[in-house]
């Protein structure tokens, strides 16, 4: 039998592989319990980010939007933190109230929104888990700035 640690050898680090050109909708929530949020979408015919609500900024952040979409392009774990971690775990890495969500909605057939979702420091990075997955990962502290750049100018 192999233990954990050798079971999370064996799966692979990349958490999430996004094709930039298929993302439609990006939307940012900082801090838990905020409300503030920061949403855009991919118009195809003007080929332009648009903010999502009206009053919502000045305009888009054309290289926050950039950084976001260059760091979600293959977002690569340095390590993976635990394999199957129960809801009632979350908190014992700041995933029950994040930072930081990103959900990603994306454009191909049968896509569905991904939501990652950034917690607590960690000695050389943040957790960070996706969505529905029951996998822990720690992202660099580059990678984790790069995902927080702002989409929306204030």
């Amino acid at each position: 039998l192999l233990r954990g640690v050798e079971v999370c050898r064996l799966r692979s680090r990349e958490i999430l592989k996004v094709v930039p050109t298929q993302v439609r909708r990006l939307v940012r929530v900082a801090a838990a319990g905020s409300e503030q949020s920061e949403a855009i979408v991919f118009n195809r015919e003007s080929q332009s980010w648009n903010i999502e609500k009206a009053g919502a900024g000045a305009g888009v952040d054309a290289k926050g939007v950039d950084r976001v979409l260059k760091a979600l392009s293959a977002l690569t774990a340095l390590r993976i933190e635990k394999l199957k971690v129960a809801a009632d775990e979350l908190d014992d890495y700041g995933l029950d109230r994040p930072f930081l969500k990103l959900a990603v909605d994306q454009e191909t057939e049968g896509a569905f929104r991904r939501n990652l979702l950034l917690g607590s420091r960690t000695r050389d990075g943040y957790f960070a888990t996706v969505g529905a997955s029951d996998a822990v990962f720690v992202l660099s502290e580059k990678v984790v700035r790069e995902l927080a750049a702002p989409l929306i100018e204030k």
